[in-house]
């Protein structure tokens, strides 16, 4: 039941675009992105990633409008971890890893202004973090050589793939001319409880999964242009 719900909240983001008044802006968005999904293990502090993203904005923009994001998400987790090479065939004890973790990031948001001039204008809305890829990148010593590779990509079936997180945040106008409008933004991400695809019947790992509510558990910073 819960699967579908959010699918249909998702099935209503075009006529929410139709309903709006006024002018539509097209513009990009890109930032850095510190996310990782809260789970039931131990879990480092992310490290920078980045994110790209495609903006629709509707309305004037008077007393408020949705703003329609999609695009891609890279986070970054530090991991201590032992594996076999494969370039040098030893067992790698404590190596230092980065997990790279990579996610196709749809949004749908309501954007307020406070002050006039767009000197300030909150935000409140939903993003769906779908993950489709993670590997990592090591760094280890042989015979006092350090030594670099890749590992993965590792498989996702035993993990959860979509996390829909709550999104708070601020954004500040830096320039407006007749051809482009330049803002400045911060958000909060506060996560909702992870699902799946209806139909989905893969076995899912009780420790990965984060089917729970997790406050202010990962932000993202970066310019947001309007053509």
């Amino acid at each position: 039941m819960m699967n579908k719900l959010w699918f249909w909240c998702f099935l209503q983001i075009p006529l929410l675009v139709w309903a709006q008044s006024g002018e539509v802006n097209f513009g990009f968005s890109a930032g850095a992105a510190f996310y990782q999904p809260r789970i039931r293990l131990h879990q480092n502090a992310p490290l920078p990633g980045v994110e790209f993203l495609g903006s629709i904005r509707t309305g004037d923009g008077g007393n408020g409008n949705f703003i329609f994001e999609f695009g891609y998400m890279q986070s970054r987790i530090p991991e201590i971890r032992s594996f076999y090479s494969y370039r040098s065939g030893f067992l790698v004890r404590d190596a230092n890893c980065v997990n790279n973790h990579h996610y196709f990031a749809p949004a749908a948001y309501w954007r307020a202004p406070v002050w006039e001039e767009e000197k300030l204008a909150l935000q409140i809305g939903l993003q769906v973090n779908w993950l489709f890829r993670t590997h990592s990148f090591c760094r280890y010593q042989v015979d006092s050589t350090w030594q670099q590779e890749w590992q993965g990509p590792f498989p996702l079936n035993a993990r959860d793939r979509f996390y829909p997180v709550l999104k708070t945040g601020a954004e500040t106008r830096l320039l407006q001319s007749p051809k482009m409008k330049v803002y400045a933004y911060l958000n909060i991400f506060h996560q909702l409880p992870a699902f799946s695809p209806p139909g989905d019947k893969n076995y899912k790992d009780s420790l990965l999964s984060s089917r729970y509510l997790a406050p202010a558990m990962g932000w993202n910073i970066g310019i947001r242009t309007y053509l």
